[in-house]
């Protein structure tokens, strides 16, 4: 039979790692939330960023088209102008997705690298823990006049 004291060691190891456990499962859950956050934060500041690049294209093709109607200029310069204007946003607009695209990758990176900080429960060492205090009854006992 075990010792009062080898009972009360083992639940005590197994309560210490349920709650290691919970506290854990708490920390993944906060750190999950927390990226999440990051990511909505990231996307709408990249949906500003665009869209602020897109006012500036449009406002840039209406000074175009003004100068050129109040100069009377026309052809092929103007259309130039505007297609250069064009592959600016083009390029604008893809690098934003591109820095948007990087600090998701970047955020999950650090998601990941925050998961694995995380530490649970050791199980295996609260089994040993617990068969060493079996270990200790048993030589205990043995030692013991009347001892198996």
């Amino acid at each position: 039979m075990c010792e009062p004291t080898t009972i009360l060691l083992a639940t005590t190891a197994i309560a210490g790692a349920v709650q290691a456990d919970r506290n854990a499962s708490k920390q993944r859950k906060a750190y999950r939330k927390a990226s999440r956050q990051k990511e909505k934060e990231i996307n709408r500041s990249q949906s500003i960023k665009a869209q602020n690049e897109a006012t500036r294209a449009r406002n840039a093709r209406a000074k175009i088209k003004a100068r050129a109607a109040g100069s009377g200029a026309s052809g092929l310069s103007i259309s130039s102008l505007l297609n250069n204007a064009d592959m600016q946003i083009g390029t604008d607009l893809a690098t934003i997705e591109g820095n948007r695209e990087l600090q998701i990758e970047g955020n999950d990176q650090q998601l990941q690298s925050n998961l694995n900080s995380v530490q649970g429960a050791d199980w295996l060492g609260t089994g040993l823990q617990i068969a060493g205090g079996l270990y200790g009854d048993s030589k205990i006992g043995s030692k013991l006049p009347g001892g198996s």
